[in-house]
């Protein structure tokens, strides 16, 4: 069996607001097994950054984490003061972000950052000590080269904004890999990017993973990309977990109605079909709704789904679906025919797994 390094249990995270408690995260367990990627899939407000802050320990200050467990390697870091999560924070478990030029320091040449990021060795000093500036250099050098860039020696004297948007998110994810962390967590990486430097730094963080062989946490929006980089996909909604499966159950068998408006609401790649969308709003998180979250914009709904919060239904070893439809292993509304054969159009060639 795989080895879990990473054990999400029952959280709980609020944000404090003038307006009153918006609950962001509402009682989400996971778990992230060595050398996987495990997609965090939902829209805007799911919970999706605010799940890898908390793992990473940055959440706001408004922020209260009310509830839950996140261990790494057996060890809660919700339970760690601040000083004891920075050593944990870079060599076990690093956070891409959104948006490569935020990340970046605009006044520090790249060299200086990659250096500096290497050069924290958060353990004893004689570790510290082992390393120096020219050695700390040539591995930045050494970096810049395993994530695609060219001129490396170049650029190690360039400031961010001498970069082009593919660029500086390479330059990001080496500092990322800088003291080899054993989780990546990957948030929206591609956002900013466009369409044809996005495929290059999926490809990028697929090559990287296989060779360095740590676990991904990718959160997305963007079902393309869980298709072509996910091993398991979480599904969120209002910050609730939906459905967990294989990729290839997600796609596949999927028996959330949301994970089905989800796949239905991805572009014909024919471009032949209507563009489709998912009607309503999501709830306000200010007052969430009793039952399943999704329930008023599920044309389907069951009147159960708007009273009690479904549990998770087993579905197999790996999969595991919210939906009253499963109740009794009973399917009130089977996946439509049209968006079986959409799925199969979309994945052709993604190698879902």
């Amino acid at each position: 069996m795989a080895e879990k390094v990473l054990e999400v249990k029952n959280l709980v995270v609020s944000f404090r607001t003038q307006q009153g408690t918006v609950q962001a995260v509402r009682d989400l367990s996971f778990d992230l097994y060595k050398g996987e990627t495990l997609a965090l899939v939902g829209e805007s407000g799911a919970g999706k950054t605010v799940t890898g802050r908390a793992v990473m320990g940055l959440l706001a200050n408004n922020a209260v984490l009310e509830k839950g467990e996140i261990l790494f390697r057996g060890q809660d870091l919700t339970k760690l003061k601040e000083k004891s999560l920075s050593r944990i924070r870079g060599r076990g478990i690093a956070m891409i972000f959104q948006d490569p030029f935020s990340s970046l320091n605009p006044i520090m040449r790249i060299g200086a950052q990659l250096t500096e990021a290497i050069l924290a060795v958060r353990g004893s000093r004689e570790q510290t000590a082992q390393l120096s500036r020219k050695e700390a250099k040539a591995k930045a050098l050494q970096l810049l080269e395993s994530v695609g860039i060219d001129e490396a020696e170049k650029r190690l004297s360039q400031y961010p904004f001498e970069l082009s948007g593919g660029m500086r998110q390479r330059v990001v994810i080496a500092i990322a890999l800088a003291q080899d962390p054993e989780i990546l967590i990957c948030d929206e990486p591609t956002t900013a990017l466009d369409v044809t430097i996005q495929a290059q730094i999926l490809e990028l963080l697929k090559k990287v993973r296989s060779e360095r062989d740590f676990s991904v946490l990718f959160i997305t929006h963007d079902m393309g990309v869980v298709a072509d980089m996910a091993d398991r996909v979480a599904i969120l909604y209002a910050g609730r977990l939906c459905e967990i499966g294989t990729a290839k159950e997600i796609f596949y068998q999927p028996e959330h109605p949301y994970t089905w408006a989800l796949l239905q609401a991805v572009p014909d790649p024919s471009g032949k079909g209507a563009l489709s969308f998912i009607p309503g709003q999501p709830p306000d998180m200010l007052h969430p709704p009793m039952g399943d979250a999704f329930a008023s914009r599920n044309p389907d709904a069951l009147p159960r789904d708007f009273e009690e919060q479904p549990p998770l239904f087993q579905l197999s070893e790996t999969h595991f679906a919210a939906t009253w439809r499963l109740e009794n292993g009973a399917q009130a509304v089977s996946m439509p025919a049209s968006l079986r054969k959409r799925i199969e159009e979309q994945t052709r060639g993604k190698g879902v797994r």
